[in-house]
């Protein structure tokens, strides 16, 4: 799921659901690519025109129903993965090149230092709408790079779980949304 060119590394995804094995297979990667000696990542799904990237697979959260401590764990593991992209890389890229990326898998991309995304692309937090509140960060993350003018705009993301174009999202949740 990684390779570099000495310099630049790639993460591809290549699975739908953000899950403990995906989770895993990121530390991996991430683990490579430091050792190799490369400062900068660009962390997407994998290339084909229809990759959705939508979230975490719920049946993740199963454990946490019945145990406090396994929810913790959950929710710590994944953040501490998502916060390495923009920690332990000079330049982290989250790039969103399919149909949508939404929530787990949207959380994660956050953390890079960068997001851009095809402009037809779809992005959202529909976990309210499960009900499940977003746990990789995704309630405060966003607000850290989001002007105030427009931390609105973030708030009815996450509050409503509607998805917006990534087109209309740049300048408060990516930073550049364009034709692939």
């Amino acid at each position: 799921n990684a390779e570099h060119d000495g310099k630049t590394g790639v993460i591809t995804i290549g699975r739908e659901a953000y899950n403990g094995d995906v989770d895993r297979e990121m530390n991996r990667a991430i683990d490579w690519l430091k050792a190799e000696g490369v400062e900068n990542v660009i962390v997407t799904g994998d290339f084909h025109l229809s990759t959705q990237m939508v979230g975490a697979d719920t049946s993740e959260f199963y454990p946490a129903l019945a145990d406090v401590e396994a929810g913790r764990r959950l929710a710590a593991t994944w953040s501490a993965t998502a916060r390495r992209l923009g920690d332990e890389f000079k330049v982290s890229v989250g790039f969103v090149g399919g149909k949508r990326c939404l929530g787990g898998s949207l959380e994660l991309l956050m953390h890079c230092h960068y997001l851009v995304a095809v402009e037809d692309s779809v992005l959202g937090m529909p976990e309210v709408t499960l009900p499940v509140v977003p746990g990789m960060e995704g309630c405060h993350w966003p607000f850290r790079k989001a002007p105030a003018t427009d931390r609105h705009k973030l708030l009815r993301l996450l509050l409503t779980g509607r998805p917006v174009p990534a087109s209309d999202a740049t300048g408060w949740l990516i930073d550049f949304a364009g034709p692939a």
